[in-house]
């Protein structure tokens, strides 16, 4: 997906540190804003969504079955599709 350069631009303002322009936390940061405003779809790139107690089968499905499981997305909500 593209993302224009203003949206990108106005996120990256939005999480400027005066101490450190690249870092893990900042680049957390734009990549969770962009998911939040849906400028970044990521439901295409994941199809299993898990809870943390079954992560040890989601881990075994994408190292065993990676026709099946192209990606899991580990949350703490309840969804259809969702390995126990």
């Amino acid at each position: 997906m593209a993302i224009d350069d203003s949206c990108m631009a106005s996120v990256i303002a939005s999480t400027m540190d005066e101490f450190s322009k690249h870092s893990i936390e900042r680049n957390s940061k734009i990549i969770l804003t962009l998911i939040r405003e849906e400028k970044l779809l990521i439901r295409p790139i994941y199809n299993h969504k898990i809870k943390p107690a079954g992560i040890q089968a989601a881990y075994d499905g994408l190292r065993d079955q990676p026709d099946e499981f192209m990606g899991s997305l580990l949350t703490g909500t309840d969804f259809d599709n969702s390995i126990n």
